[in-house]
């Protein structure tokens, strides 16, 4: 039998996708105050703001480019006049993925069945973009809920450098794939945009979560797989067992 491989998005595909926004920032205001940096609410919600600004423009300068967390924190204490060094941002970005750890997110329905049942005849891939939300913790999470275990290989943004759609994070899923050819890779996601059409673009095909999709006129009029529960995949690849 000639195994193939699934990948699949994590926020919204595999998990959740819950914010944790407002823990963090209570998490950066505790840590100002440890090292005696009274700062308001107001202005850690702006410098936390500026993050995203930051992250915008290096996409505008080079597209899909990924910003990673060093670079992120520092935005922030740039931006609220903190004197600061590699430690601090290193154990900022570490006490920032407690949230995570104290309340993980929950599967989505039929994720834990269909993840077995692929493991049978599959290898099995997570490819995802890492925010605040390192890849760190996306396994601690696969590990809380059990299913690590199912997961051969993994491909994260802050890793390549670049998010979905870039053709580089499913480059690297094809050079993971232990030699199994383009055209027995699939991957699965919510995003039209990042998933479908990243995935598309590099050989690979895609299979549309579209039970948490973002609806957009442009999916409209383009042929794609596509499942609303994660039991249908079973039918759509039953085929390659």
């Amino acid at each position: 039998m000639n195994r193939f491989l699934v990948s699949f998005d994590f926020w919204d595909t595999l998990v959740e996708n819950i914010s944790y926004k407002k823990k963090r920032l209570e998490i950066i205001g505790t840590f100002l105050n440890e090292h005696e940096y009274e700062r308001s609410v107001d202005e850690i919600k702006a410098a936390y703001g500026l993050i995203r600004q930051r992250i915008a423009q290096n996409k505008t300068q080079e597209a899909n480019k990924y910003t990673c967390l060093e670079e992120r924190i520092t935005v922030l204490f740039q931006n609220l006049q903190v004197r600061f060094d590699n430690d601090m941002i290193v154990r900022l970005i570490d006490t920032l993925q407690k949230p995570i750890f104290e309340a993980p997110p929950p599967l989505i329905p039929g994720v834990r069945d269909i993840l077995q049942y692929l493991s049978m005849f599959a290898d099995i891939a997570c490819v995802s973009d890492t925010g605040m939300t390192n890849g760190k913790s996306v396994k601690y999470i696969l590990d809380y809920h059990e299913i690590d275990r199912y997961f051969k290989h993994y491909v994260f943004s802050e890793n390549i450098g670049y998010n979905k759609p870039d053709k580089r994070m499913f480059e690297q899923l094809v050079c993971n794939a232990d030699g199994i050819p383009v055209d027995r890779i699939y991957h699965v996601g919510n995003f039209f945009e990042t998933d479908v059409m990243g995935a598309a673009n590099a050989g690979i095909h895609p299979i549309w979560f579209a039970d948490r999709a973002e609806k957009n006129e442009k999916c409209m009029g383009k042929k794609f797989l596509m499942v609303t529960d994660m039991g249908q995949i079973k039918e759509l690849l039953k085929g390659e067992d």
